[in-house]
């Protein structure tokens, strides 16, 4: 058993160290975590963190990605695929490759599911 098997609830908003690398070590290793929040994310937190959450923390049913300024609207979709998702905040998130793709105001779009 290791420490990361009993964290279910992990805050780390506007966290200036946050890494993909961090993300895909927790990932690895908290695979009961239930709700994370990683708001307000350096440029180095990208979609890439959140496949790997995806992967690794299966039991995730909160999920705060706002404003996390690295990730793209990709992140709806990976999202999607954790099966006990419930919420998920993802305002603020840009375009794939950061361009808008002819949606006005993409890239301040608010994103909260709520799913049952």
């Amino acid at each position: 058993l290791s420490a990361g098997d009993s964290l279910r609830e992990l805050a780390m908003r506007g966290s200036s160290t946050l890494s993909d690398a961090g993300l895909l070590d927790l990932a690895r290793g908290a695979p009961y975590l239930q709700v994370l929040d990683i708001a307000c994310s350096p440029p180095g937190v990208t979609d890439a963190a959140a496949a790997g959450l995806a992967k690794g923390c299966t039991a995730l049913h909160t999920l705060t990605l706002t404003r996390c300024v690295g990730m793209t609207l990709e992140v709806l979709g990976i999202a999607a695929s954790l099966p006990s998702l419930k919420l998920l905040s993802a305002a603020g998130l840009k375009a794939s490759g950061g361009v808008q793709q002819g949606v006005p105001g993409a890239a301040t779009r608010a994103y909260f599911l709520a799913l049952s």
